[in-house]
């Protein structure tokens, strides 16, 4: 995390400032911990005075969780925790906005980076050897850090309440001693009745059946915990006063609102802030997007338990997108219902009622299925539906008005209604006064055209695109070299061999000017990988054109650079590029080679396929799919092989 420079943040006192950075850079290298404790006692002394924060413990804050984090010595970290938990509680005390957007960004992020790790700090078997107190204490850290709901409560307290602790009955109000949670435990004098936990949390099922925040830190327990804790601490229990039946979980979370202060309400700002901030983070950092989306959901339903609000249904939205860029398409799916449902509940807020329906359109809206399927036709209605109402809000020039009419458009181009297509983007493109918007409404009467065998209207289409990013970006700008690469895959569309060969060569030689320019300044990652695409996409087309000798030689180039990007990476177009010549050399008639291909294509498959699987990605457990099929698909061909040998 880049850290805003302290000389920047001018609205807190110079003088305090200077000392807390100079007391912090010798924190972060103190060796013995005589040095570390002194200096740990005076920070905190500056930063909480009289039981209140200051502005300087907000912008503290994430330094503080950065020395942390590079801490090994378990006591340094529960000095370190404990300020930070007083500094959490205390800093929802002042106006964090009042300071500068990026120190309260900075604040949030080291926030969700502490979270995160202390799922790795608060591991049971680093507790273990912990005295009673500290854990208790650790237990009130966590809490405060967390901003703890019910989702949160087996990891905490797994982590911390080993020992047998004291509740009080909600009936007779007498104190239960010695609850534990582990019936293995001879002093436990209370017979509790396990009932595992199936369904979630209410505000969360439409997100995860078993809960997001939940399952996070379920998989992070061993199974031995889960097996002997969990049952339990859903369980129910019989107070030997007054023979009250008392839910555990209810318990625990009296326990913990008698000993420390377990939530202190979130602003309306605070998530409003969380989700804008989300919004404009999701297509760079899509993950951490969804994070902060799932945590605005927690905070507003702490906030308010109860009714709908336009925040909830814009949260659910924001979600669906963020689903639909990690290709979760079932996720998307129910989020975008659920975003629909809560937003017909209201009557004050038409514009995420409309980004709602267009969101569910979205999700049903299917290029690769039938003309006229049942799916597309459900997305044209959604569409619709939306187009009506943001046609009112916007008017028919608006942004959103104008991206919904070509995804209607798109809709009727893959049914067999192609001329209502083509004429409806006609109408948008003569209405139309934006540059960049006409390029695209061009390029996709080029796709509606292919898609229903009119080739030459369909390049010609393209080559309009082509030129607006030509005269937009310059001729030799990679932005054009993937027009050309694009152009291309639209000739090999057409059978157009020729005209695709001249398109792929000229991606090829704009990409290799940046690819080289790249390495000059160290760099040329993402260069080498797109000219790699242009080599692959020459030698199929080279092969199509029964030239495979030149395509040989264009996938060995293709091959090398992939190599040379990600040496140590399995990658399924490194399989693709050894699969390919595989295939060229049985074109040959060269078993032995072939067979050596073949080989190393299925180890590089079945590697990706473990690497991918590791990732526990949607995109890459799509791509792991791919490769099974492939995988399948080489045996054949092996054995098909060494029967012929």
């Amino acid at each position: 995390m880049e850290l805003v420079r302290w000389e920047e943040y001018n609205t807190m006192d110079e003088q305090n400032g200077k000392e807390l950075k100079t007391l912090l850079d010798q924190l972060a290298v103190a060796e013995d911990d005589q040095e570390f404790d002194q200096i740990y006692l005076t920070i905190s002394q500056m930063l909480i005075q009289d039981g209140e924060s200051n502005e300087c413990g907000v912008f503290a804050f994430p330094f503080l969780v950065q020395i942390t984090l590079n801490q090994s010595d378990i006591n340094r970290i529960i000095q370190m925790l404990v300020l930070l938990g007083m500094l959490k509680t205390f800093n929802h005390r002042i106006d964090i906005f009042d300071f500068h957007q990026k120190i309260y960004t900075d604040y949030y992020e080291a926030l969700f980076i502490l979270q995160e790790q202390m799922i790795y700090i608060m591991n049971p078997s680093k507790m273990k050897e912990l005295p009673v107190d500290d854990k208790t204490e650790l237990a009130r850290i966590w809490l405060s850090i967390m901003d703890i709901g019910v989702d949160y409560l087996p990891f905490a307290t797994t982590g911390c309440f080993d020992e047998a602790f004291s509740i009080s009955c909600p009936y007779c109000t007498a104190k239960i001693e010695q609850v534990n949670l582990f019936n293995s435990d001879q002093r436990n004098t209370i017979t509790i009745s396990p009932n595992r936990r199936i369904s979630p949390a209410p505000f969360l099922a439409p997100l995860e059946n078993t809960g997001i925040l939940f399952q996070r830190f379920l998989k992070d327990l061993k199974e031995e915990y889960l097996s002997s804790c969990l049952p339990l601490l859903y369980g129910t229990m019989v107070c030997p006063h007054c023979t009250g039946t008392i839910r555990v979980i209810d318990g625990i979370i009296d326990y913990l609102k008698y000993e420390t202060t377990l939530i202190n309400m979130p602003q309306e700002e605070e998530i409003t802030f969380l989700i804008d901030y989300a919004n404009n983070l999701r297509i760079e950092d899509t993950k951490m997007a969804h994070h902060y989306l799932v945590r605005a959901l927690f905070l507003w339903k702490m906030l308010y338990p109860e009714g709908v609000s336009k925040e909830e249904v814009r949260i659910y939205n924001s979600l669906t997108v963020c689903y639909r860029l990690v290709y979760d398409h079932g996720k998307e799916r129910t989020c975008a219902e659920t975003a629909l449902s809560l937003a017909l509940t209201l009557h004050d807020d038409q514009e995420e009622l409309a980004r709602a329906y267009a969101n569910i359109g979205l999700t049903y809206h299917k290029n690769e299925e039938p003309k006229d399927s049942p799916s597309n036709t459900k997305a044209l209605d959604y569409y619709q539906k939306a187009l009506d109402i943001y046609t009112n809000i916007q008017g028919s020039q608006g942004k959103d008005t104008k991206i919904l009419k070509k995804n209607i458009a798109m809709i009727l181009g893959i049914s067999s209604d192609m001329e209502k297509a083509i004429e409806a983007l006609d109408e948008q493109i003569e209405e139309e006064s934006d540059a960049y918007e006409i390029a695209d409404l061009y390029k996709k009467k080029c796709d509606i055209y292919i898609d229903h065998g009119h080739f030459t209207e369909g390049l010609k289409a393209y080559e309009y695109y082509l030129q607006y990013h030509i005269k937009e970006y310059g001729e030799d700008s990679d932005i054009v070299g993937d027009c050309y690469a694009e152009l291309g895959d639209y000739c090999m569309e057409c059978n157009y061999y020729n005209y695709a060969m001249e398109c792929y060569h000229r991606a090829k030689v704009i990409m290799l000017s940046c690819y080289l320019n790249a390495l000059q300044e160290d760099d040329g990652y993402m260069e080498s990988l797109t000219l790699a695409d242009c080599y692959s996409s020459m030698a199929h087309c080279a092969h199509l054109m029964k030239q495979d000798i030149t395509a040989f030689t264009l996938i060995e180039s293709c091959y090398a650079l992939i190599m040379k990007s990600q040496p140590n990476t399995p990658t399924k177009e490194k399989g693709d590029a050894l699969c390919f010549m595989g295939e060229l050399m049985e074109g040959f008639d060269q078993k032995a080679i072939t067979m050596a291909y073949y080989e190393a294509a299925l180890d590089m498959y079945k590697n990706t396929q473990n690497y991918d699987m590791t990732r526990n990605e949607n995109i890459f457990l799509e791509e792991a799919d791919d490769c099974d099929v492939i995988i399948q698909s080489l045996y054949e061909k092996i054995k098909k092989l060494k029967h012929t040998a």
